[in-house]
This record gives structure tokens, sequence and C-alpha cells, in this order.
């Protein structure tokens, strides 16, 4: 019994505290994003005011904040959701959302 226990406090603990931080997250959330709707490596927000990184849609991703969105060879995957989010964002130039969204 106490080893089941010793076995899930160490998962636990290495679950809470491998994650990044939101300003580690804000720092390296750029380049190519693909959004998917299972196996993201970030849950993200889309939010008006309270952000933590504001994005910017882009042709080119290589600036931090700059997204260019792909439909393969992404270096992160998204999943937007409305709770439980690893970051929120604040889409800077979202009306030109179809202008930058592979379909």
């Amino acid at each position: 019994m106490k080893k089941i226990f010793f076995a899930l406090f160490a998962l636990a603990s290495v679950v809470l505290f491998a994650s990044d931080s939101k300003q580690e997250i804000a720092k390296k959330l750029h380049g190519r994003i693909r959004i998917v709707d299972i196996g993201e490596d970030y849950r993200v927000r889309r939010v008006d005011i309270g952000e933590d990184l504001v994005v910017n849609l882009a042709m080119d991703g290589t600036l931090p904040g700059a997204w260019k969105l792909v439909a393969i060879g992404e270096d992160y995957r998204v999943r937007f959701v409305d709770i439980g989010e690893d970051i929120r964002v604040k889409i800077r130039n979202f009306d030109e959302w179809d202008k930058y969204y592979p379909e």
C-alpha cells in the first residue's frame, strides 16, 4: 500500500512541476502553429482583456507572438478551450483569421 501511495505521489509531483509557467509558454509560443481538436501541446483561451500573450497572425512566425497557421509541419499544436487553459491569448488581427487559416 505504501508503494502505491508513493508512486501516486511521485507521479502527481512530476505532473504539477513539469508544466511550464504562463510566462515560459508565452516566450516560446510562436512560429508555425497548428490548430487541433485533440493531441495539443497547449490549451489556449482567446480573450479580449487579461491576456498572457498578444498574438499576431502572420505569414512568417519568426517574431515572438507571431503565429503562422499551418496544416502540417507545425512547431506547436494548440487547441482553443473555454476553461482549463494553459495560456490566455489576445489575437490582435482576429478579423483576418480566414486570410491566414489554412483550409
